[in-house]
């Protein structure tokens, strides 16, 4: 549950972060930012909806494309951009996998559990 306001905010962050760092000279930069602050930040509210899971694996591909966007669209030399991508890109693939890794093990831990002598 806390893993999505954490996800929720990272989208919020990369909405505003062109702002912030000053990079929203650069259209690339700005939208990139802006459309995948928008894409996890809903994917993480819709994930958590019962039988909605895939929007966390949406989130996850969108996370995904923002480390590797600096790169693709050639905007690797603007340092700020770049490593806000990068870090922020990587914290929030990781937790958006978070969830739904854990809700599978969460059964098998149930069955161990009352399966014992």
């Amino acid at each position: 549950m806390k893993v999505r306001w954490i996800v929720m905010a990272l989208g919020l962050w990369l909405i505003v972060s062109p702002f912030v760092l000053g990079t929203s000279r650069y259209p690339a930069v700005l939208w990139t930012c802006v459309i995948a602050g928008v894409i996890i930040g809903a994917c993480a509210y819709v994930g958590g909806l019962p039988g909605q899971a895939w929007a966390n694996w949406l989130g996850f591909s969108a996370a995904f494309a923002l480390v590797v966007a600096p790169f693709y669209l050639d905007y690797a030399h603007i340092a700020p951009a770049k490593w806000n991508a990068g870090i922020v890109g990587i914290v929030a693939a990781a937790l958006s996998l978070w969830d739904p890794v854990k809700s599978r093990q969460v059964p098998f831990r149930d069955h161990v559990r009352q399966n014992r002598p």
